[in-house]
């Protein structure tokens, strides 16, 4: 993908590093005076997110803007939701398990049977 320079972005420890006083009022009067007329113009006032390129997260945030631009869709919240769902079943069942395997031990099971038919049905195994 290539990159485009579309926004000025300054850091303001560097703002307060490398301007004088008078150079960081200048930047402040005119930052204020794009977006009175951003607003004027009835745009927002602009806001967005930057990433230095040596952040952990700067690699995966470029692709997922690349994957925008080329059209490929995140994962859908029903996608991510189908997963949750599945992953709580999951768990019910192995928390059923573990209660049905407490139970049998306590009505004199055989341990080994007991833990074999838990793992079973946590696995979803059927042995016959």
């Amino acid at each position: 993908m290539q990159l485009e320079t579309r926004y000025r972005v300054f850091k303001i420890k560097d703002i307060e590093s490398y301007l004088t006083v008078d150079g960081q009022e200048l930047l402040d009067d005119l930052s204020r005076k794009i977006n009175r007329i951003r607003l004027f113009d009835g745009k927002e006032i602009l806001q967005g997110l930057f990433v230095e390129h040596d952040w952990p997260e700067y690699e995966s945030t470029l692709q997922a803007i690349a994957n925008r631009v080329d059209g490929i869709q995140p994962q859908t919240t029903s996608a991510a939701n189908e997963e949750l769902i599945n992953s709580t079943e999951t768990i019910g069942r192995i928390k059923a398990a573990i209660e049905k395997y407490h139970l049998d031990l306590d009505n004199r099971q055989h341990g080994d049977i007991a833990q074999n038919r838990a793992f079973d049905e946590i696995l979803g195994l059927k042995w016959r």
